[in-house]
């Protein structure tokens, strides 16, 4: 008892990070079942969906860096040949009234602002590295805890049936309402994304 809290308390600031791996298990199982009757080897499906997973998130994560990086860069090249100025009272002059106060006084503090940014430069820049580091290994983390969670699916589901103090079509039952509520939630989630997207593209192309 006293082993599984510790365990428990262990696994706890990852635990966000294991339910992300397990949906992602379960949205891409029957891809992973067709790719096992396909190359006829658990461990090599498991590599080729984790492929698959990583190139739906990364290729969209890449043309959105590529294109805000372009756009940074756009500006930055038209700030450094004066084609373009930024006045601070222009700027405040076409803010609603309300917020032209507010707004004054955050240009008035924003030297100090950068002052303190410069000398907190290196506390910054260790704190942007750390959670660099964070994020390579909870990706790590995540499409590890993948590959076995589709490698070694149905062992995992036979201990934990013979774990649950439920019987076997309960458990069945139980299992097919919960990736049925998964995958529901998951690809609605993205249909709405989808037609978000969709929507403010029509917007941009109507008012250029």
């Amino acid at each position: 008892m006293v082993v599984s809290i510790v365990v428990a308390l262990i696994w706890w600031p990852f635990l966000k990070l294991l339910a992300l791996a397990a949906i992602l298990a379960v949205l891409f199982w029957p891809i992973y079942q067709k790719m096992v009757k396909a190359f006829k080897s658990e461990p090599l499906s498991a590599i080729v969906v984790i492929l698959i997973i990583l190139f739906i998130v990364m290729v969209p994560l890449y043309l959105i860096g590529q294109l805000l990086f372009n756009e940074i860069l756009g500006v930055y090249s038209q700030l450094k040949a004066g084609s373009v100025h930024i006045s601070g009272s222009e700027l405040v002059s076409s803010l609603p009234l309300e917020w032209q106060g507010p707004a004054q006084n955050f240009l008035a503090d924003l030297g100090s602002k950068f002052s303190a940014f410069a000398a907190n430069a290196f506390q910054s820049v260790t704190a942007i590295l750390s959670n660099i580091a964070g994020f390579v290994l909870s990706f790590f983390l995540v499409f590890f805890t993948v590959y076995y969670l589709l490698r070694d699916g149905e062992k995992i589901k036979a201990y934990i049936a013979s774990v649950f103090p439920l019987s076997e079509r309960h458990e069945n039952v139980l299992v097919e309402k919960l990736s049925t509520s998964i995958s529901g939630v998951v690809k609605g989630s993205f249909l709405v994304a989808l037609i978000q997207g969709a929507v403010a593209t029509a917007g941009f192309f109507i008012f250029g």
